[in-house]
């Protein structure tokens, strides 16, 4: 029994060991040949507006409207037995008389109009291409062949002109829009975010064109930006943004030389700030292996510098009880995919030690915000869109998040700034 106890004492040890080397080896690999992307180059305060009532009513309109729409399929099988176009507006009037308001129906009309001209002529044309062919063969076209045609022409129709029924069906008219919220300048609430790389936007810019076809890769830094977006959807206000950060800065260096930033803001801006948003602790704990100094390997100092920047922050703005969220970045560096195998484990168990501090401040001080990592929602969002870990990483280093990345963490973060509002009040 004991001769067995020594040899999973060995295995355990020596299965230590070899992941440990394991983990060094990839870390003086990364060390050697890791270059960050660049900076977000966008704008570094902006304003997110609150959807109009008559943006979200046109968007369940056509989500409506494409769930009604006649199918393909059954457009082909109705087709042989009766006119494919016949049925086919027949189904698009039942489908328009339920589900369109008035203030659209003149639009879809026209559209109607439109596409009925257009199979006009195309018609036209069929007619004297089977004209050509009887004339050239001596037999008229098989009513199956013919059938197969007039089947095919409407499927092909139907699928060059359903986007832009789509399109149709979410344009609002002018007179019916609703006026847009008011926004007077810095009247909104303003939502401050200080930080690291991931403040600055890194990563968010370089490779990412998903985002209206890529016309938001320069709007600002993704996260930030998408907190604003995010807080100003769910309440209906609009929000104003602002991003100060450091690329590859401690929590001492952030208060050292973000902080006073702070002074070069429009005193009405800052009188507006309600929110203050502090990433940090990445560029803290990636220092332990410089064990020479020992504040590297002591977490409580990172608290206590922590600290530190919540008050200078709150002096600068002149509230002193200012919310402050403090968002832990352990999900992040878990699933980064150049963090994978004996290191990504060994990185996550350090960032989760500092992001504890985070949780004890959030427990000591008033006012103070933890938003806990986001593992297991970010799990199911990966299995719910079925796309790998990658998907939401830039590809440049597969560290930092890329656009869509950015906008997830921002909708965690926002939900659970919400969800505490009252607590915090």
């Amino acid at each position: 029994m004991s001769s067995a106890r020594r040899a999973v004492r060995k295995a355990v040890l020596y299965g230590g060991l070899a992941a440990g080397g394991a983990a060094l080896a990839q870390a003086a690999y990364l060390l050697a040949t890791y270059a960050s992307p660049p900076d977000c180059d966008g704008p570094r305060a902006g304003q997110a507006r609150a959807v109009a009532a008559a943006a979200a009513a046109a968007s369940a309109v056509s989500a409506e409207t494409r769930r009604r729409m006649p199918n393909l399929g059954a457009w082909w099988a109705d087709g042989m037995g009766e006119s494919p176009g016949a049925r086919m507006r027949a189904r698009w009037r039942a489908a328009t008389r339920e589900v369109t308001p008035d203030a659209y129906r003149n639009a879809f009309a026209a559209r109607r109009m439109q596409i009925q001209r257009s199979r006009a002529l195309e018609n036209t044309k069929h007619v004297d291409s089977r004209s050509n062919y009887s004339s050239s063969s001596g037999d008229s076209e098989p009513h199956i062949v013919q059938h197969f045609r007039r089947a095919m022409r409407h499927v092909r129709h139907a699928l060059l002109r359903a986007p832009a029924l789509a399109a149709t069906a979410t344009a609002v008219p002018a007179a019916t829009r609703p006026a847009e919220p008011k926004d007077a300048g810095v009247e909104s609430d303003v939502v401050l975010v200080l930080g690291d790389s991931l403040v600055t936007g890194v990563g968010c810019c370089c490779d990412d064109k998903h985002l209206d076809g890529g016309s938001k890769r320069c709007a600002g830094p993704a996260l930030a930006r998408g907190l604003a977006e995010q807080l100003a959807q769910r309440v209906g206000v609009s929000v104003r943004w602002l991003a100060l950060g450091l690329t590859g800065g401690s929590v001492r260096e952030l208060t050292e030389e973000v902080v006073p930033r702070l002074a070069a803001v429009d005193d009405a801006v800052r009188a507006k700030v309600t929110t203050v948003v502090i990433v940090c602790g990445v560029n803290d704990w990636k220092r332990v292996w410089r064990f020479w100094n020992r504040r590297n390997l002591n977490p409580a100092v990172f608290g206590n510098e922590l600290e530190t920047l919540i008050a200078a922050v709150r002096t600068e703005l002149g509230k002193d009880d200012v919310r402050v969220v403090l968002p832990a970045v352990q999900a992040g560096i878990l699933f980064a995919p150049r963090f994978n195998g004996p290191l990504g484990r060994v990185l996550s168990f350090l960032s989760g030690i500092w992001d504890e501090e985070k949780r004890k401040l959030s427990e000591r001080v008033s006012n103070v915000l933890y938003v806990e990592p986001n593992i297991q929602q970010f799990q199911r969002l990966v299995s719910e869109r079925h796309d790998p870990i990658a998907a939401f990483y830039s590809k440049l280093d597969g560290i930092h998040p890329n656009a869509l990345g950015y906008e997830r963490w921002a909708d965690w973060i926002a939900s659970r700034i919400l969800s505490a509002a009252p607590a915090a009040s």
